[in-house]
This record gives structure tokens, sequence and C-alpha cells, in this order.
């Protein structure tokens, strides 16, 4: 009887892990994504031009 007690547990305490797991990544990756707007603002807004003479 103990036996099944424990099969049953094990698959809970895998899904349980498996959620957090899924939390932990989702939260890094949603750090990531804030990091990388912070360097967003380094992008250029305007094209630059050309320097080569008469290619206007």
């Amino acid at each position: 009887m103990g036996a099944s007690i424990l099969s049953e547990a094990a698959p809970d305490a895998n899904a349980d892990a498996r959620l957090d797991g899924l939390s932990a990544a989702l939260a890094i990756l949603a750090f990531a994504a804030l990091i990388a707007l912070f360097f967003t603002h380094r992008i250029p807004s305007t094209q630059p031009r050309s320097t080569k003479p008469g290619s206007e």
C-alpha cells in the first residue's frame, strides 16, 4: 500500500518541478528582454549619410 502512494506522488512532484522550471525560465527570459530594451537606446534612429562625393 505504501508503494502505491509513492507511485502517485512521483508524477505530482514531477509536474510541480516542471512548472517551477517553466516559471524560472520565463522569468529569466523576461529579465533578458528588459536588459535588451535598455541597450536599444544605442541604436541610431536615422540612417548615416553617404560620404562619397556626388552620391546625392
